[in-house]
């Protein structure tokens, strides 16, 4: 492994539930990205590239499923990304609604509330909605004349819904 210069920086990406790291290391003046993709502590050639403006694709695991985590260079630093969607059907008040959920802050999870995003058949017409059918995980959404709380489990295979009490 060649010698680091003086403005390498280590750092980690959370990734997945139980926010395991993936470790990496920024070489900026040899324009230089090192990441243990196999976590087995050190950093190989065929772990050693130099990022892009066009985003690289990288297979990962993530908690059990298979992800993309993408790297690409902005300005002087690499950007990550993990690329990912879940869709699936939820039962809501007895009826079947077709469901699409984002990966909003890219650690590899579907279940971040506030962040993460749930496009959600809530009129049932067979399609969600992106502009009137988008909430975030955590929001209440209201489906006919009730109102429920759904919390995705983390690898996106499960949806708890609760309907919400009345006031």
């Amino acid at each position: 492994m060649p010698k680091l210069l003086s403005g390498a920086k280590q750092g980690s990406l959370p990734l997945g539930k139980d926010a395991k790291r993936l470790r990496m290391l920024w070489d900026a003046p040899a324009t230089s990205l090192r990441m243990d993709l196999d976590d087995d502590g050190k950093f190989t050639p065929a772990e050693t590239f130099v990022p892009a403006t066009t985003p690289r694709e990288f297979a990962i695991v993530i908690d059990g499923a298979k992800r993309t985590l993408m790297v690409r260079l902005r300005g002087e630093a690499p950007v990550f990304a993990v690329r990912g969607h879940v869709v699936g059907t939820v039962t809501i008040a007895g009826k079947k609604l077709n469901y699409l959920r984002t990966d909003g802050d890219s650690d590899g999870c579907f279940h971040t509330p506030g962040r993460d995003r749930l496009l959600l058949d809530a009129d049932g017409d067979g399609n969600p909605d992106p502009l009137t059918e988008r909430f975030a995980v955590g929001d209440a959404i209201k489906i006919g004349d009730d109102r429920f709380l759904i919390s995705p489990s983390p690898d996106g295979t499960t949806m708890t819904v609760c309907k919400r009490p009345t006031e």
